[in-house]
C-alpha cells in the first residue's frame, strides 16, 4: 500500500515537473514585421522567427499588438492587420481589422501655430519648426504655423536653429483639432565649455551652441575631442592612457600625480604627434596650425612667394615660369626675383614689405623713416589711347618709384559712355581686368567697336591694404569708314567730308539741299555740283543705266565729257556707283548716299573690290535663296555689332518683300529673330527678345520648361542648391521660359522661385522693364586677391561683380563661410565690395570654405562657387619671463625685456604708456637681429624709460595671419620711484 502511494506521488510529481515549465514559458511573440506581428506561443523557442520582443503576457493584453492601419501620413495605405509595434509610420488603431480587410488612411489633418522664444528674452526668427515630418520657418517675430499635420496623440513639435547655435527643444501635444499657442523656448546661450550629449552640442566661448553632425567624420572627431567624457554613447569608451603612443585621450591627464597620467598630454615644443586640447601652437609643436605645402595652390608667405596654380584669392609674386617647382631647392619661391618687394632683405634695404621698422613705422620702399608714398601719392597716373590701324585701345599707368615696391596688384575698371551713362562717377565703372601683376603696367583691348567712347580707371592695391585710384581717362573710337583705307575727302550724306586724327568724320561742306556732293577726283578732292550727274547716267526716265552713256560734267567751272561706265583710258563720272540688280531697275546712285553696307542693293556693288565709292569694305552679300538669285539679297556689315535687324521693317532697305518676313529678317544679321507680324519691331536681335514674346506653349518651352537648381523654404527664402540651369527648349534658345497654364502666356523664371498659375507669384521682372525681361546672362562675381593663404579671425574677402545689363547697385551678392567638410550655401547678403565676418577664437585653427554667388535685377543666378581658406583665429599671446616681477624698479633709462610669444608672431613692439617712441622686432625669418625665434617664440627687446616715475609697459603684436594685439599692459616699471603701485591693465584694442 505504501509502495502504491509512493508510485502515485512520483507520477504526479513528474507530470507537475513537466507541466509547470511549459506554463511559465508561454507568452507573446512580438515581431517588428508588417503583417502577422504578434503570436501567442508556448515558449520563445516556438516563435515563428526571432522576435523583437517576447513577453509572458497574452498578446491581446499587450498595447503593442493592437491591430490597425499603418499609414504614411494621409497619402495612402501601407499595410493592414499591422500592429502598433510594427508600424513605423502613422498608426490608426482598429482592433476589429484583420489581414486582407480594406483600410483607409484618410485621417484628418490640423494646423499647429505658436511662437519661438529665446530663453533670455526676445524672438527667434528663422528657426526650423517641424511636426510629423512637416516643417516651416519662424518669422521675424518668432511666429510659425505648420499646416496639414495628421491628427494623433503624442505629436512632437520640435524647433531648432543651428546657425545661431540654439539647442533644439520640443513639446508633445495631442492633435485632434487646430492648435494655437504652442510656444517653444530655445536656449541660444550656454556656459562655455559645457557639452550637451542629447543634441551633440558644445558651448563655445561666445556662449552659443555649436551643434555637430556626427555622420561627418571630421565633425565627430572634433565633438568627441571636446565632449568624449560626457558622451561615451556616441564617442565610445575612453581610451587607455599610454605614454609615448602619440595619443592624448580626453580622459588622460598631464599631471604626473594623476592615475590617468599620459606623457603625451604634456604641452611640449618637442614634437610627439599629439596636440592635447588644452595646449596651443604657442606651447606645443604639434599644435602649429599650418606649414607651407608647395603645390597646394596656397601661397604661405613668407615661406612661399608663389604657386604654379594659385587658388582663388591667392597672390603669386611672379609668373609660373619663374616659380621653383615642388621638390626642387627653394620650392614655391620666385627665381631671380631681386629688388624691393621680393620679401628678402638685400644689400641697401632697411626692411622688406610687411615688416615693422625698429621705430614701429611700416616698411615702405624697403626703407624706414617717413614714408614717401601716402595719400594722393599712392594714386596711379593713367593714359588711354586708340590705335585705329590695329583697332585697339591701350591703357597704360605708372606709380611713383617710392610706391612701386609696395604694390600687390593692379586692377582696371571700364565704363562706356551712352546718352544715359556719362561715366562721370567711378561708381559707374565695372571691372575690366583684375589682379594684374605688380610688374605689368599696361593692358590692351582689341576689336573695339566704332563710334564709341570708353573710359578707364586704374586701381593700385598695396601690401597694407591701402588703395590708390587714378583719375578717369576717356578715349573715343572712330567711324568704321575712317578706320579703314579711305581717300582724303569723300561724300557722306551729300556732305563733303574727311576723317580727323581720331578717325571721326568731320564735315567740309554741306551740299544740301540744292547741290550734289561729287568726287573725289584724281586729286582726292570732292565738290558740290549743281547738276544731278548720276541721274544723267541713268538716262531718260532713269531706265537706261545699262547703256554706255557719255555725259557733260561741270568740273572747276569747265564742262568736260565723262563716261558713266568705266573702261580702259576713259575719264569716268566721279561720285557715282552702279547698283546692278535683277529684281529692281539697275541705276547709278550717289556715293554720298552710302552710309552703311545696307545702302548697296546689288552683290556687285556690295562686294566689288573696285567700288568707286570706297565704302564697301567689310560688307557681305547674302541671298534670300542660294538656288534662286532672282529673289534678291541684302548687303550687310560683316561685324555683328554693326548689323541692324530693325531695318527689315524699313521699305528703303527691305526691297525684297512688301513687309518683313522671318526669312528676310534673318538676312539683316546673324542674330536677327522674327517676333511676329504684329510686333514692333518685327525683327530684332536675340539679345532684345524675351519669353513674353512667345505666343504658344510650343514656342515657349518646346516640351521642356526651365528649371534652376535652387531651393526655397516656406517663407520664400532661398536656402540651397547649385543654381545649375536646365534650360527651356524655347524657339530662340533663351533658356529661362515656362508656360503659364491658366493665363496662357510665356514667362521667365531665372531663379526657380515657386510658380503659381493663379496669380503673379514667381514673376521675375516689373511691368514695362524690357531690359529685365530680355536679360538672360548671369552676373559674375570676381574675388580680388587678398594676399596669402592665412586669414585672421576678422576674415575680409574683397570682391567685385560684372553684369552685362545692370549696374553694380542692382546686383545682390551672397557669401557663406563654413568649416571645411561642411556643406556651404551662401546666405549672407553683403555689400560694399567686401565680405567680412568674425571667426571665434576657440583654440582651433581650421580650414574653411568660402562660398558665394551674385543675383542681378532680372533674377539671374550665378552658379554657387567656392574656394578654401585657412583661418587663424588666435591672436598673439605674450608672456614676459624677465623681469619676473610685475612691478620692476630700475635706475636705468632702458630695460631689456625677455619673453615668449606665439611662434607665428611676425612683429612685436613695446613702449611705455603715453609715449610715441616704440621699439619693434620682427621674426627671425628675415635674418635681422634682435628677432623673434621662429621655433620657440622667445625674444629679447629693449624698452626705453623716458624719465623718473612709474610707467606701464605696453605691447603691440601681429601674427602671420594678421591678428593683432594692441596696447597690452603686462608689467610696470619704476625708474627711481620709491612708491610701488600695482600696474594699470590697459587693453586699447585686440584686432
Amino acid at each position: 500500500m505504501v509502495y502504491k502511494k509512493h508510485m502515485v506521488l512520483l507520477i504526479f510529481s513528474i507530470i507537475l515537473f513537466l507541466f509547470i515549465p511549459a506554463l511559465v514559458s508561454a507568452g507573446c511573440c512580438i515581431y517588428q514585421t508588417l503583417g502577422s506581428s504578434c503570436e501567442n506561443k508556448a515558449s520563445e523557442a516556438q516563435c515563428t522567427t526571432t522576435p523583437q520582443l517576447f513577453v509572458t503576457d497574452d498578446c491581446t493584453d499587450r498595447p503593442e499588438c493592437v491591430t490597425g492601419c499603418c499609414c504614411l501620413s494621409d497619402i495612402g495605405l501601407i499595410d493592414v492587420g499591422s500592429t502598433n509595434y510594427s508600424c513605423v509610420f502613422t498608426f490608426i488603431p482598429s482592433p476589429s481589422i484583420s489581414p486582407g480587410d480594406n483600410c483607409s488612411c484618410a485621417i484628418s489633418t490640423y494646423s499647429i501655430s505658436g511662437t519661438i522664444y529665446r530663453m533670455t528674452g526676445g524672438y527667434v526668427s528663422g528657426a526650423i519648426v517641424s511636426a510629423a515630418s512637416i516643417s516651416t520657418t519662424s518669422a521675424t517675430n518668432g511666429a510659425y504655423t505648420i499646416n496639414n499635420v495628421p491628427e494623433g496623440d503624442s505629436i512632437t513639435v520640435a524647433a531648432h536653429k543651428t546657425s545661431e547655435g540654439c539647442a533644439p527643444n520640443s513639446v508633445t501635444i495631442d492633435l485632434h483639432q487646430d492648435r494655437t499657442g504652442i510656444d517653444i523656448n530655445l536656449n541660444c546661450e550656454c556656459t562655455p565649455g559645457v557639452c550637451d550629449p542629447n543634441n551633440n552640442a558644445y558651448c563655445l566661448s561666445s556662449k552659443t551652441w555649436k551643434i555637430y553632425d556626427l555622420t561627418n567624420t571630421s565633425q565627430k572627431d572634433e565633438y568627441c575631442l571636446r565632449c568624449g567624457l560626457d558622451d561615451p554613447a556616441d564617442c565610445g569608451a575612453p581610451a587607455e592612457c599610454v605614454s609615448g603612443d602619440g595619443k592624448c585621450p580626453v580622459t588622460c591627464s598631464p599631471n604626473v600625480d594623476s592615475p590617468k597620467y599620459d606623457s603625451d598630454c604634456v604641452c611640449s615644443m618637442t614634437p610627439n604627434r599629439a596636440c592635447p586640447r588644452w595646449c596651443t601652437k604657442d606651447n606645443d609643436a604639434d599644435c602649429a596650425a599650418y606649414a607651407a605645402v608647395c603645390g597646394d595652390g596656397l601661397v604661405t608667405y613668407p615661406y612661399e612667394t608663389c604657386e604654379d596654380n594659385p587658388q582663388t584669392g591667392q597672390l603669386s609674386l611672379c609668373s609660373p615660369n619663374d616659380c621653383t617647382n615642388p621638390g626642387e631647392s627653394g620650392e614655391c619661391n620666385c627665381v631671380g626675383l631681386s629688388a624691393c618687394g621680393n620679401y628678402i632683405i638685400e644689400s641697401g634695404e632697411d626692411c622688406e614689405i610687411g615688416m615693422k621698422c625698429p621705430d614701429g613705422s611700416d616698411c615702405w620702399d624697403c626703407s624706414c623713416g617717413t614714408p614717401q608714398c601716402q595719400g594722393s601719392a599712392m594714386n596711379p597716373s593713367a593714359t588711354a589711347s586708340f590705335d585705329s590701324s590695329a583697332n585697339e585701345i591701350l591703357v597704360e599707368w605708372s606709380v611713383l618709384s617710392t610706391c612701386k615696391a609696395n604694390v600687390l596688384y593692379y586692377s582696371v575698371f571700364k565704363c562706356e559712355k551712352t546718352p544715359s551713362f556719362d561715366c562721370s562717377s567711378k561708381s559707374m565703372f565695372s571691372p575690366f581686368r583684375l589682379n594684374i601683376p605688380k610688374y605689368q603696367f599696361n593692358i590692351t583691348e582689341s576689336s573695339v567697336p566704332s563710334n564709341s567712347e570708353f573710359c578707364y580707371v586704374v586701381n593700385a592695391t598695396y601690401a597694407g591694404g591701402e588703395k590708390g585710384t587714378s583719375s578717369i581717362k576717356c578715349v573715343s573710337t572712330g567711324h568704321p569708314y575712317c578706320m579703314n583705307v579711305h581717300p582724303d575727302e569723300f561724300c557722306m550724306n551729300n556732305v563733303r567730308s574727311k576723317c580727323d586724327a581720331d578717325d571721326n568724320i568731320q564735315p567740309i561742306e554741306d551740299c544740301n539741299p540744292d547741290k550734289f556732293c561729287m568726287g573725289p577726283n584724281r586729286d582726292g578732292k570732292t565738290w558740290c555740283s549743281d547738276i544731278d550727274v548720276c541721274d544723267m547716267c541713268n538716262g531718260l526716265y532713269g531706265m537706261f543705266s545699262n547703256i554706255d552713256l557719255k555725259v557733260n560734267v561741270l568740273e572747276g567751272g569747265v564742262i568736260r565729257p565723262r563716261y558713266c561706265h568705266p573702261g580702259a583710258g576713259r575719264y569716268v563720272v566721279e561720285g557715282c556707283y552702279l547698283d546692278r540688280t535683277k529684281t529692281l531697275f539697275s541705276a547709278f546712285d550717289y556715293c554720298s548716299n552710302i552710309v552703311s553696307c545696307y545702302d548697296y542693293k546689288s552683290q556687285e556693288a556690295c562686294e566689288d573690290n573696285a567700288d568707286p565709292c570706297g565704302k564697301n569694305q567689310d560688307c557681305e552679300w547674302v541671298w534670300l535663296d542660294n538656288s534662286y538669285h532672282e529673289l534678291g539679297g541684302i548687303c550687310r556689315p560683316n561685324a555683328r555689332e554693326l548689323q541692324t535687324c530693325e531695318l527689315c521693317d524699313n521699305k528703303d532697305y527691305n526691297w525684297i518683300t512688301p513687309a518683313c518676313t522671318p526669312e528676310v529678317c534673318a538676312l539683316f544679321g546673324d542674330e536677327c529673330k522674327y517676333q511676329g507680324m504684329f510686333a514692333n519691331p518685327t525683327c530684332t536681335k536675340k539679345s532684345t527678345l524675351a519669353c513674353i514674346d512667345y505666343t504658344t506653349q510650343q514656342e515657349c518651352i518646346g516640351g521642356t520648361a526651365v528649371h534652376v537648381n535652387a531651393v526655397y523654404n516656406s517663407s520664400g527664402a532661398r536656402t540651397g542648391g547649385t543654381h545649375q540651369l536646365t534650360p527651356s527648349n524655347d524657339k530662340f534658345g533663351l533658356g529661362k521660359c515656362y508656360w503659364h497654364a491658366v493665363n496662357k502666356w510665356c514667362l521667365r523664371n531665372a531663379d526657380n522661385y515657386p510658380e503659381n498659375n493663379q496669380g503673379t507669384y514667381g514673376h521675375d521682372c516689373p511691368l514695362n522693364r524690357r531690359d529685365c525681361e530680355s536679360d538672360f546672362i548671369n552676373p559674375e562675381t570676381i574675388i580680388l586677391q587678398s594676399g596669402f593663404s592665412l586669414y585672421p579671425a576678422n576674415v575680409r574677402i574683397e570682391y567685385t561683380v560684372n553684369d552685362d545689363t545692370f549696374p553694380r547697385k542692382d546686383i545682390k551678392t551672397y557669401f557663406g563661410l563654413v568649416p571645411a567638410g561642411t556643406p556651404c550655401y551662401p546666405d549672407q547678403l553683403v555689400s560694399g565690395g567686401a565680405f567680412q565676418t568674425l571667426v571665434e577664437d576657440d583654440g582651433d585653427n581650421l580650414p574653411y570654405i568660402v562660398c558665394y554667388y551674385s543675383e542681378d535685377f532680372a533674377k539671374n543666378l550665378e552658379l554657387v562657387k567656392s574656394f578654401p581658406i585657412n583661418v587663424d583665429a588666435n591672436p598673439p599671446v605674450i608672456t614676459i619671463t624677465s623681469p619676473t616681477e610685475s612691478e620692476f624698479k630700475t635706475a636705468s633709462g632702458t630695460v631689456v625685456l625677455k619673453g615668449i610669444t606665439s611662434i607665428d608672431t611676425m612683429n612685436l613692439c613695446t613702449y611705455t604708456h603715453g609715449s610715441s617712441t616704440k621699439t619693434c622686432i620682427n621674426t627671425c625669418f628675415y635674418g635681422q637681429t634682435p628677432c623673434i625665434n621662429e621655433v620657440t617664440g622667445e625674444f629679447n627687446i629693449t624698452v626705453s624709460v623716458p624719465a623718473n616715475g612709474a610707467y606701464d609697459v605696453l605691447f603691440d603684436a601681429e601674427d602671420r595671419a594678421g591678428n593683432q594685439v594692441v596696447g597690452l599692459s603686462l608689467l610696470a616699471i619704476y625708474r627711481n620711484d620709491t612708491q610701488p603701485r600695482k600696474p594699470i591693465i590697459i587693453i586699447e584694442g585686440v584686432q
